[in-house]
């Protein structure tokens, strides 16, 4: 299938499980450069796994999904895209909508994932995770 533009119009399959492939692409594009710092240690796992649901809001936003549909599209991901099992996607997923609070000490992941995300759309191929890097040496502790 040749490659398309990431911004352009709906996808013609149901758009929640567009959004969990186009989610699962970013996260390997991230775990392909940052694999090492990643897995540093469970605040840094936790750091990535917020990161990412700033690129699920993001699409959310884009697609102008409501709220469950982003649930599910995060619960979903965590599934499918990461292979965690379901007591510990329900858990990472509720981690994270907890998260977007303002004020919350990991809010400041999701936001800077969603706008790592925004850019990678702009160029998969030419993209380099400046903002994940940046957001795992200052990773707050759990």
């Amino acid at each position: 299938m040749a490659e398309t533009n990431l911004n352009q119009g709906l996808p013609e399959v149901p758009v929640e499980k567009w959004a969990v492939d186009l989610v699962s692409r970013f996260a390997n594009a991230l775990i392909a450069t940052c694999d090492e710092e990643i897995n540093n240690s469970e605040d840094r796992r936790r750091v990535f796994l917020t990161f990412l649901f700033g690129a699920v809001n993001g699409i959310g936003f884009q697609q102008k999904m409501s709220p469950p549909q982003v649930h599910a599209v995060a619960l979903a991901f965590l599934l499918k895209g990461l292979k965690l099992p379901v007591e510990e996607s329900a858990e990472i997923a509720q981690f994270c909508i907890n998260a977007t609070a303002k004020g919350h000490r990991w809010n400041a992941s999701i936001h800077e994932g969603m706008d790592e995300f925004f850019v990678w759309q702009t160029n998969p191929k030419g993209f380099k995770p400046t903002r994940l890097l940046r957001v795992l040496q200052n990773a707050p502790k759990a």
